[in-house]
């Protein structure tokens, strides 16, 4: 059998395991949607796991030409589920991060201040106020919220 003719074989078989499979594939990526903890938020685990079928499915067709027919297709699909919820994860991470605030690093009582009082509280330090707090456990005198 030619690449080709080889692919297309492992897709129809794919194909076949999804469609006679597809309840338990969807009941195992609900679990580990679960476990991965992307069912949070606005979108439900059982509406995550079928967003994940579905991607699992494309990835698998797209790429049917990798697979091995000597090993289960189940094994092959969940491996994908896996890689898909692992990229999932390192995105949701990375939405995550974010630049530290000023207000994060003030630690006495400065949260109650808006942005802007604490950036205008910043910018009207002293130099000496300035090396006071770059000091280990320095504080500098306390402030006035500025009028504006």
């Amino acid at each position: 059998m030619t690449d080709a003719g080889e692919a297309a074989a492992n897709r129809a078989r794919l194909k076949q395991f999804i469609e006679a499979e597809n309840e338990a594939l969807l009941q195992t990526l609900h679990l580990y949607v679960v476990r991965a903890g992307l069912g949070a938020g606005g979108n439900p685990a059982q509406t995550t796991a079928a967003e994940l079928m579905s991607d699992v499915v494309v990835e698998a067709l797209s790429h049917a030409d990798r697979f091995d027919p000597s090993r289960q297709p189940k094994a092959w699909l969940l491996g994908i589920a896996a890689n898909l919820i692992k990229r999932r994860q390192a995105e949701r991470r990375k939405h995550n991060r974010r630049e530290p605030l000023a207000r994060d690093l003030v630690d006495d009582g400065r949260d109650a201040l808006s942005d802007d009082n604490l950036c205008d509280w910043l910018a009207n330090l002293t130099r000496e106020d300035q090396v006071t707090a770059a000091q280990p456990g320095g504080h500098p005198r306390p402030y006035q919220v500025i009028p504006g």
